[in-house]
C-alpha cells in the first residue's frame, strides 16, 4: 500500500481550514484535470498559473468523481455536498509542505541529483543499475521543478529502500525550497553549464544555488576535474563538514578512471577505487555519455556494489529515449536525438 494522509492531517500540515466532508483519505495527488484518474482518494490541488487556474475545473472534476480539493480561494461548498475542501493561502506552498511530510516519514535512503545537464539520464541509469539490489524509486520523467519534485516525493513507496530525486532550478531562491522537501542524504552533481542561465548573473552564482540542495548531505558525489567552466564544487560548498566523494578522468581523486583505448563505439578504462583497481568497458565514446556513465558508476560504488558488478551494470545500461539517443543516419552519419522534454 502507498502512502496516505487524511484530509484532516493535510489541513494540520498546511495550516489550512477544512470545509465540507473532512473524513476523506488521500492516496493520490493530482494537478492536471486532463490526465488524472478519478478516485475518491485523489486530492486535486488547484494551482494558479499564468495561463490556467485549477479552481476553474473544480465543478467538472466533482462531476467526474473527485471529492477532495486543496484550494486557495473561496468555493461554494454547498454546491459540492460530498466533497471536502482544504483552504490554504497558497496551494503550491501547501503541496510542498505535504511532500515534506511524506519525506519525513520515509525510512529509506534519499539521493538527490542536480546539474545543468544529464540529470534525467543519470537518474534512469542509476535505477537500471541498482534495481536488483535495492527497491528503487526514481522521479518520473523529468519531474524536477517546484511542482514536479513534491509530486515525485509523494509517490515514494512504503517498501522502497532507495529514492532518487531529480531537482532543477531556473532562478535564485528555488533550491532552498526543493532541499526542504527532498532532504537528501546523498547528493550527486552532474555538471555545470549554460542551460537555464538567463536568471543567473554568473556560472558561479548558479553553482552556488545548485549546491544548496546538498546542505546537510552525508556525502556528495561529483567530478572534480574537466569542468569547462573552471569552477570547483569544493570552493562553492558552504558546508565545511561535507564529505565530497570526488571522481576524475585521469587526475587525482578518490575514484580515478583512465581511458586505455577507444574506438568502434566502445571505451576501455582502468578504474581505481577504495575497493581496489579494475578494468572495464563502456559502450560509449562521446564525452557526455562517458561522464554520465562514470557518475553512475561512482554512485553505484558508493552504494556498496563491488567494482566488477558495478562496472558490468553500467556497461549494460539502456538508452533513455530522446536523451542523447544515438541513431543511424544516411551516408554513414550518426544522429544524436536529444529532443526529450517532459519537465514538470
Amino acid at each position: 500500500m502507498g502512502f496516505e494522509l487524511t484530509l484532516e492531517e493535510i489541513a494540520r500540515i498546511t495550516g489550512g481550514s477544512l470545509h465540507g466532508n473532512r473524513s476523506r483519505l488521500i492516496r493520490t495527488l493530482a494537478i492536471d484535470s486532463r490526465t488524472l484518474v478519478p478516485s475518491m482518494h485523489t486530492l486535486f490541488i488547484a494551482l494558479r498559473g499564468e495561463r490556467h487556474d485549477g479552481h476553474d475545473y473544480i465543478g467538472e472534476l466533482y462531476e467526474r468523481g473527485i471529492v477532495a480539493f486543496l484550494v486557495s480561494g473561496s468555493v461554494n461548498t454547498p454546491s459540492y455536498p460530498d466533497a471536502g475542501f482544504c483552504l490554504v493561502d497558497d496551494t503550491l506552498t501547501a503541496l510542498q509542505a505535504i511532500a515534506a511530510e511524506r519525506r519525513n516519514r520515509f525510512g529509506g535512503v534519499v539521493a538527490a541529483i542536480t546539474g545543468s545537464n544529464g540529470k534525467t539520464i543519470v537518474k534512469e541509469w542509476i535505477y537500471q543499475c541498482l534495481r536488483d539490489r535495492y527497491r528503487v524509486f526514481r522521479s518520473p520523467k523529468s519531474y524536477n521543478s517546484q511542482v514536479g519534485v513534491p509530486l515525485s516525493v509523494w509517490m515514494m513507496g512504503e517498501e522502497d529502500t532507495l529514492s532518487v530525486i531529480e531537482a532543477g532550478i531556473s532562478e535564485p531562491g528555488e533550491m532552498e525550497r526543493l532541499r526542504a522537501i527532498i532532504q537528501p542524504q546523498v547528493g550527486l552533481l552532474t555538471n555545470l553549464g549554460t542551460a537555464h542561465q538567463e536568471n543567473f548573473h554568473s556560472l558561479e552564482q548558479k553553482l552556488e544555488e545548485k549546491l544548496k540542495l546538498f546542505e546537510g548531505c552525508e556525502r556528495i558525489i561529483c567530478r572534480i576535474d574537466g569542468d569547462p567552466a573552471g569552477i570547483s564544487p569544493f570552493t562553492a560548498l558552504k558546508d565545511p563538514a561535507a564529505d565530497i566523494r570526488g571522481w576524475s578522468l585521469g587526475g587525482e581523486a578518490l575514484y580515478t578512471y583512465t581511458i586505455r583505448e577507444q574506438g568502434e563505439g566502445r571505451t576501455s578504462l582502468h578504474g581505481r577505487a577504495p575497493a581496489g583497481e579494475f578494468l572495464f568497458d563502456l559502450p560509449f565514446t562521446d564525452d557526455a555519455s562517458l561522464e554520465n556513465a562514470l557518475h553512475v558508476l561512482t554512485f553505484c560504488l558508493e552504494m556498496g556494489l563491488e567494482p566488477g558488478r558495478a562496472s558490468e551494470a553500467v556497461a549494460g545500461v539502456e538508452p533513455v529515449s530522446m536523451r542523447l539517443e544515438m541513431l543511424q543516419g544516411v551516408m554513414g552519419s550518426t544522429l544524436i536525438n536529444d529532443a526529450y522534454n517532459a519537465d514538470i
